[in-house]
């Protein structure tokens, strides 16, 4: 579908937070919004990351901690209404049988998101001790794979144009909201 890579939203949002990841957590002495700011700047969409987290400043503060787990969370909510969202799609009548299998593609593709997503918060809960950097790595792996099933999901449907172009747009409207 034309258009659905830009601008960036879902992907964008998960992209952002694969990097979230990989900051160092030294940044202290600013606002919390300071610090959401230049946390996000190292992101490659930093001004959706900045207006995805920001909302949540005052739980954030200026722990990186806190920040992580807030922009999973944000991801989570996302990812769960675009599977939503997708699922609806398979109760149109106008479908043909690709269209249906690539949709179908997408809602699995976008569960496994959320189970990868889920599994990152879990982890989250339990980062520490000794195995602290295997523990990040885990974290890291499952959220790189929550981007790369959203990223299936949109090649999938950039096969179609026309009737799934509209639904794609409605998708990308949601995620930005």
């Amino acid at each position: 579908m034309k258009g659905i890579r830009s601008p960036p939203s879902w992907y964008a949002l998960m992209a952002a937070i694969v990097s979230l990841l990989f900051l160092s957590s030294n940044m202290k002495g600013c606002l919390a919004t300071d610090y959401i700011s230049s946390c996000c700047e190292s992101t490659r969409y930093p001004t959706l990351c900045y207006n995805s987290l920001s909302p949540y400043a005052s739980t954030i503060g200026e722990n990186y901690t806190k920040l992580v787990m807030v922009a999973l969370e944000v991801a989570l909510k996302a990812t769960q209404n675009t599977s939503a969202l997708v699922t609806k799609w398979l109760q149109r009548d106008d479908l043909m049988a690709n269209e249906i299998n690539a949709i179908n593609d997408c809602v699995n593709e976008v569960g496994d998101a959320i189970d990868q997503l889920n599994q990152s918060l879990q982890q989250m809960n339990d980062l520490g001790g000794f195995d602290f950097e295997f523990k990040k790595s885990n974290l890291q792996t499952w959220v790189s794979a929550a981007l790369t099933n959203d990223n299936t999901c949109m090649d999938g449907l950039d096969a179609f144009n026309g009737k799934l172009e509209k639904v794609s747009e409605a998708v990308l409207q949601l995620l930005r909201g």
